[in-house]
């Protein structure tokens, strides 16, 4: 079954691990920061477009809290970059802050794992550009989504797939844990600029064996947008 096969059958995913720099995960985005940055990232969208897109993101969200999926709720393990979470919007002042209270409720969610990348953090691989590895039970394998404006470009074949999770491996070390990610949330919805420093985060990430790799190119609208 190909990539894009899986990613429009998004029910039967069982996990996706990500590192988002420049916005926040579709799956975890308000309604109103989705149709900032839906319209935002998308100029040749009319206001109908925006609104149908915004819809259809609000819809794949209850994959997170869905128990009657085959495998439960959605695992979601991201972590995002300090900067993401500075964003102001001059049209509507308080669409950040409503965006970061969602993202502590969110952190209630015992399928949710959410750290920050702090500004000082170490050199690491997510630098190189976000991506979301996208996990699906036997027999289907695992892919990689790497974003651009189009959509998506998929990368599949378990070399690279390796590679990829042994980079998010890297990037979970170099982010705060997970009690001081959701303390520096909070400060930066308070508006304060106070943050714990960033200690080492004791996860372990488990890989696929090697095989062989193919990439595929494709367009489709993805769940970490």
């Amino acid at each position: 079954m190909r990539a894009a096969g899986h990613l429009a059958g998004q029910r039967a995913q069982g996990e996706g691990r990500g590192y988002a720099q420049g916005l926040i995960p579709g799956l975890l985005q308000t309604g109103a920061y989705a149709r900032e940055i839906i319209a935002g990232t998308g100029p040749n969208l009319g206001p109908a477009d925006v609104a149908a897109l915004v819809e259809v993101r609000k819809k794949r969200q209850a994959v997170l809290t869905d128990s009657t999926r085959p495998n439960g709720p959605l695992k979601l393990w991201a972590v995002i970059h300090e900067a993401v979470l500075g964003y102001r919007s001059a049209a509507q002042p308080s669409l950040m802050r409503e965006q970061l209270r969602h993202l502590l409720d969110m952190t209630d969610l015992p399928n949710l794992t959410i750290q920050v990348m702090p500004k000082d953090a170490p050199a690491h691989p997510g630098m190189a550009g976000p991506f979301h590895v996208v996990r699906f039970p036997m027999p289907w394998p695992t892919v990689i989504n790497l974003e651009n404006l189009r959509g998506g470009y998929l990368v599949e074949g378990t070399d690279d797939v390796k590679a990829f999770e042994s980079c998010f491996e890297l990037i979970v070390a170099a982010a705060l844990p997970v009690d001081d990610s959701r303390e520096t949330i909070k400060k930066i919805m308070e508006g304060t600029s106070g943050r714990h420093r960033r200690k080492h985060a004791p996860h372990s990430i488990s890989t696929e064996p090697p095989g062989s790799s193919r990439r595929t190119p494709t367009r489709h609208s993805s769940a970490w947008r």
